[in-house]
């Protein structure tokens, strides 16, 4: 992970564990409880992040 982006999972009362997490979608597949983390790592894995495009403008 570059840039120092982190996943916050928000703990709240459930009886199902984390109820919400917040941030880049690299970063959520990260976290290892999660089962949208789960789905994202698949998903990324099969369409990987595409670099950033520069549009050629200067600055």
């Amino acid at each position: 992970m570059s840039g120092g982006v982190m996943a916050i999972a928000f703990s709240l009362p459930s009886s199902f564990g984390i109820s919400a997490i917040a941030g880049i979608p690299e970063a959520i597949a990260e976290v290892p409880y999660s089962y949208t983390g789960q789905y994202l790592k698949h998903v990324l894995q099969q369409y990987p992040p595409q670099p950033e495009v520069q549009n050629g403008a200067e600055d």
